[in-house]
């Protein structure tokens, strides 16, 4: 992979910034920085709103979610798209984008419980809409007190999201989560694992990630293990699995251009 998160071949931010004010967020540590390299490219002014991590839109950046082909493509590691400060019409423009375009998306949030219903009301008739087949959209947990939060974005996330395109997202592993995904009968479409990273990074428990590996085998849940997991334990069983049903679209998205 050519990036640093890895289970991705790229990212797209046409939203960026975030109020969720999480402790361990590297996004925010890396808007400034972000911010100034993007000014360089483009030879345009560093945009204050990156700078700061303020929430906002940059529709220019829209057409970068089309490029390329059969690409697993993470909109949004730059941003929460339910978070605080973001419009619903935003999100409006990025789900344009999406349907018709060659590659897999996904998108996580910490904010589960907002994600609307694909529902629509028709001539008085509510109905309900299916998922674009090539949006995954999943939900982050870290294993930290009180667990009520980390149950409640699970329960968010299966109340709203189809289980063949449920993500769940344990990073920063601070905590066992095991006894939170052990009340699904199965996860979610896949499950990411990683630790925290950065400087002051508290690294997690070798038997919290065990345990992780022990459910997805008996739940037959693809498994990413990140690239902090190996560094910590080499020894690790390789699990890099994305799901089978976006393994297979990204090669008919590629295939298509042959």
């Amino acid at each position: 992979m050519s990036n640093a998160i890895g289970w991705c071949d790229r990212t797209v931010n046409p939203v960026f910034g975030c109020r969720n004010g999480c402790s361990y967020c590297y996004a925010r540590a890396l808007a400034p920085r972000v911010a100034a390299m993007r000014a360089a490219a483009t030879g345009q002014p560093v945009c204050e709103d990156c700078r700061t991590f303020t929430p906002h839109l940059h529709p220019e950046r829209l057409k970068d979610i089309g490029k390329g082909r059969g690409q697993v493509v993470f909109i949004g590691s730059m941003c929460d798209l339910w978070g605080d400060g973001v419009e619903r019409w935003w999100r409006g423009r990025i789900w344009c984008e999406v349907p018709d375009a060659p590659n897999q998306y996904v998108v996580l949030t910490k904010r589960p419980e907002r994600i609307e219903k694909q529902r629509e009301t028709v001539l008085g008739r509510e109905i309900a809409l299916e998922w674009p087949e090539n949006l995954w959209l999943g939900t982050s947990i870290t294993g930290e007190f009180p667990r009520a939060v980390d149950q409640f974005r699970i329960n968010s996330l299966r109340d709203c999201v189809p289980p063949s395109r449920r993500v769940v997202s344990v990073e920063p592993l601070l905590g066992s989560v095991l006894d939170i995904l052990e009340t699904w009968q199965r996860i979610a479409a896949w499950l990411i694992v990683g630790p925290q990273t950065g400087p002051g990074a508290v690294p997690p428990q070798r038997e919290w990630v065990a345990e992780l590996i022990s459910c997805a085998d008996e739940t037959g849940t693809p498994l990413w293990l990140k690239s902090g997991c190996y560094d910590l334990w080499p020894d690790l069983p390789m699990r890099q699995e994305r799901p089978a049903a976006m393994v297979a679209a990204c090669e008919a998205g590629r295939c298509a251009t042959r």
